[in-house]
């Protein structure tokens, strides 16, 4: 397998990497030096790998057609690209490039010509000495200002998987054995494994990036202690057992056989810390049932009593809040890791830690089975 192609899927993949402003998204429409006499020529061939022309060197000539779908929703936003400028510290560095297009509906086609806003690099020099390639990474954001470019403040809100790619001539025989051509393609990003070649007029945006502001936790009480001496209580990871109550909670109720607790918006100022040890402060809660020694139906860690937390299969289970994205880099991840922003429901955390799937959100369980440690 080769490197770079092979590494950025098997990165992303394994590191989950969604946060940080370290790796690049600048957004500022490429590099103007970018890629130009020294891509190749002529025609791209054929195949299902999905190119045709590829261009003439002058950036003048349109390559094949690529159809996007988008969700619905999605309407109103624009399309554009970040295309690949550099590989640091297996770490992937994004520009805009491409230009952009507004969505005016849930499909639209696209015929770049020779890219000329993302560098031809060596993909890999020691497998593939001397041979070039641009990469460009499909996603939509918010053009809140309408200047068609990526501002440091505005959010990506879907990115692909699905990459669109221009190879020079002649291809690495790795590539023209997976299917791949000269000129324009489309690869699907694998996780762990090699690129493969993807139809280029079912092309889908399928991570969405758009922050979830409620999420709903529920299931069943199996504790040793009478349900009726109970309270449940969302706690910020903020909160300390010798510090004052972290406030506004989200909820703080009576707990119930079946019960169900739900975290609407963004987390408050307060909520945030440096959980992690990493410097940069991120919010997130979790459940902890409680006795009211104290009797004010207000949880407070320093005189009541906390008995349990909400697990699923024994593992607890947590809400992070995810920043909306601005960072290309970061949407990069969020194709491989399957995070999306806003609440996220997170299964053993200090461990392998795995988004919840359907329906598993309401298949909790607060009891002796998850006993608060």
């Amino acid at each position: 397998m080769h490197a770079l192609l092979l590494g950025l899927a098997l990165f992303a993949c394994k590191s989950g990497k969604i946060g940080g402003d370290d790796t690049g998204g600048d957004a500022d429409g490429g590099t103007p030096d970018g890629g130009t006499g020294d891509g190749g020529t002529g025609d791209g061939g054929t195949g299902d790998g999905g190119t045709g022309d590829g261009g003439t060197g002058d950036g003048g000539t349109s390559g094949p057609t690529f159809r996007f779908e988008v969700d619905g929703s999605l309407v109103g936003r624009s399309l554009s690209f970040g295309g690949l400028v550099s590989i640091e510290d297996d770490l992937p560095a994004f520009a805009q490039a491409l230009g952009s297009v507004p969505l005016t509906s849930a499909e639209i086609e696209l015929s770049p010509a020779l890219p000329v806003d993302a560098p031809l690099f060596e993909l890999d020099p020691e497998g593939w000495p001397g041979w070039k390639a641009a990469l460009y990474m499909p996603f939509v954001f918010q053009d809140e200002d309408g200047d068609g470019f990526l501002g440091a403040d505005e959010v990506i809100t879907a990115a692909s998987s699905t990459w669109l790619g221009w190879f020079e001539a002649p291809l690495p025989p790795e590539l023209d054995a997976a299917g791949f051509v000269e000129g324009w393609n489309a690869l699907g990003m694998v996780a762990d494994a090699f690129p493969i070649p993807v139809d280029p007029l079912d092309i889908g945006i399928s991570q969405a990036l758009d922050p979830v502001l409620l999420v709903t936790l529920a299931g069943t009480y199996d504790g040793a202690v009478p349900v009726t001496d109970l309270r449940l209580a969302v706690v910020a990871g903020a909160e300390t057992m010798d510090g004052a109550p972290v406030e506004p909670r989200y909820a703080d109720q009576a707990l119930t056989e079946d019960w169900s607790v739900t975290i609407d918006g963004a987390p408050p100022p307060e909520h945030y810390a440096d959980l992690d040890g990493s410097g940069v402060p991120m919010a997130a809660e979790l459940l902890l049932a409680y006795l009211d020694l104290d009797g004010s139906e207000d949880l407070d860690l320093r005189h009541d009593g906390p008995l349990y937390s909400a697990c699923l299969d024994g593992d607890l289970v947590v809400a992070f809040w995810v920043e909306p994205m601005t960072d290309l880099a970061q949407a990069w991840g969020a194709t491989f890791s399957g995070y999306g922003t806003g609440w996220q429901l997170v299964a053993d955390p200090d461990g392998e830690g795995r988004l919840l799937e359907a329906g598993e959100a309401s298949a909790l369980v607060i009891g002796e089975s998850c006993p608060l440690e």
